[in-house]
């Protein structure tokens, strides 16, 4: 349900705290590797929140004003979310699961962008890069056959893996 922010260097006390950024548990959350200015959570309340850190962290200065630090928040899912990951090549890119796997594009306040439903459960995932070891992407979520624990976007910048456990329904 909240958030701390600690710096071991001058304490055990969180410097901040978010509190009721959920109001459910907070199950996964996952900081962007290529804009490091964001953070994603997912929690039992079926929301994915988008937060800009420059505004959690210009909080603790007094001569700053307060900014609330959730700058969007996404509403697709259906159940609890279990994993948020950024794709490692472009911010914009948020990737979700629960009970289907949703992909975000992060610039445009438009539903994801794909999702595969009724995956009951698929965890961890990961974003590798194109190669020859997997297919190229194409405009729509491809579920190859063969291996349908490989699941690719529609973004020539990567492809997001997951271990699925369960099965794909229709």
């Amino acid at each position: 349900r909240q958030l701390c922010f600690w710096d071991i260097r001058i304490g055990s006390n969180p410097v901040i705290l978010l509190k009721e950024l959920h109001s459910g548990d907070i199950n996964t959350m996952d900081w962007s590797e290529a804009n490091t200015n964001y953070l994603a959570t997912g929690s039992n309340d079926c929301l994915v929140k988008l937060l800009d850190l420059r505004k959690v962290f210009a909080s603790i200065h007094a001569d700053q004003k307060k900014e609330h630090p959730v700058v969007a928040t996404l509403h697709e899912h259906t159940s609890k979310v279990q994993t948020v990951k950024f794709s490692p090549f472009n911010w914009k890119y948020l990737a979700s699961t629960g009970e289907a796997i949703y992909f975000w594009n992060l610039e445009e306040a438009l539903p994801p962008q794909n999702s595969v439903l009724d995956l009951h459960q698929a965890d961890p995932f990961l974003w590798l890069e194109n190669s020859k070891e997997y297919p190229e992407t194409t405009r729509s979520i491809q579920c190859n056959s063969l291996n349908p624990n490989l699941v690719s976007t529609q973004e020539r910048e990567g492809v997001l893996v997951l271990k699925h456990i369960g099965h794909i329904g229709q």
